[in-house]
């Protein structure tokens, strides 16, 4: 018997050898360089996928004219949901809607009847419909990361955004060519004749698990290069994988008519 163990031994050992030098670490163990901004960003990328839920709070200003705020839960499934509650300020004008998608089906909460309805069944509803859409494309923090190259020149750290001892490192982007359109079609109606200038996309992403917790997108507003206004977006995302969505009875009821 004590023979049989001897033997034993250095047959786990090998066995243990052989496995430590084929062992990979999961990609959240994997050693990250702070220091460099493409490692960075591949580890929030991985660590954002595998996420299957978030919500996030976003204050879209542009001037002192226009303030956005939006409250949006995201559930990742088969058929990806979202529930998003919009205020907004607007020159002689200020209300609130809210938006429920649940993969290809969409639902309003129509901000002057007050009442749950397709976008089909209100031509007046659309044009509102199409602006939060592109809206919230802009201000997703996970989605925006998502987006990225890794080893993209126009990634760099962002050294003015992490002070000492914070848990969180900061990176810039400069928005290429596809990136800019997308903030171009984004940005508020009012500003259509305006001219983006000096876009600028910034985001924390946490030094323990590689999410972002803090994502913002700057830029001017020329007006036939005399005036200029300041757009600013400001999203804060929490509660990863501990989101969820609560469907109102009104929209219940929507839902079960088809």
């Amino acid at each position: 018997m004590r023979k049989r163990l001897l033997y034993a031994i250095p047959v786990l050992l090998i066995i243990m050898a052989v496995g430590l030098y084929l062992w990979e670490p999961w990609p959240g163990q994997q050693s990250v360089d702070l220091n460099n901004t493409g490692e960075i960003v591949k580890a929030s990328q991985r660590a954002s996928e595998v996420i299957k839920s978030y919500r996030y709070k976003t204050d879209l200003s542009a001037g002192s004219q226009i303030s956005v705020t939006v409250n949006n839960r995201i559930i990742r499934a088969k058929e990806m949901r979202q529930m998003a509650d919009f205020t907004w300020e607007i020159p002689k004008a200020s209300g609130s809607a809210s938006m429920y998608t649940e993969g290809q089906k969409v639902y309003v909460l129509h901000p002057l009847k007050n009442k749950w309805i397709k976008p089909d069944e209100d031509p007046t509803i659309s044009p509102f419909m199409d602006f939060f859409w592109r809206q919230l494309s802009l201000i997703d923090p996970v989605e925006n990361i998502a987006k990225l190259d890794p080893l993209g020149k126009n990634i760099t750290p962002y050294l003015q955004g992490t002070g000492e001892g914070s848990d969180a490192v900061a990176i810039q982007v400069t928005p290429d060519a596809k990136a800019l359109s997308e903030i171009n079609k984004s940005i508020p109606p009012q500003f259509a004749a305006g001219e983006l200038t000096d876009v600028k996309q910034f985001f924390w992403v946490s030094k323990e698990n590689f999410l972002v917790t803090k994502y913002e997108v700057t830029a001017s507003v020329a007006f036939f290069g005399i005036k200029t206004m300041k757009f600013r977006i400001v999203s804060i995302p929490a509660d990863y994988d501990k989101t969820t969505i609560s469907i109102p009875e009104p929209l219940q009821g929507k839902m079960n008519q088809g």
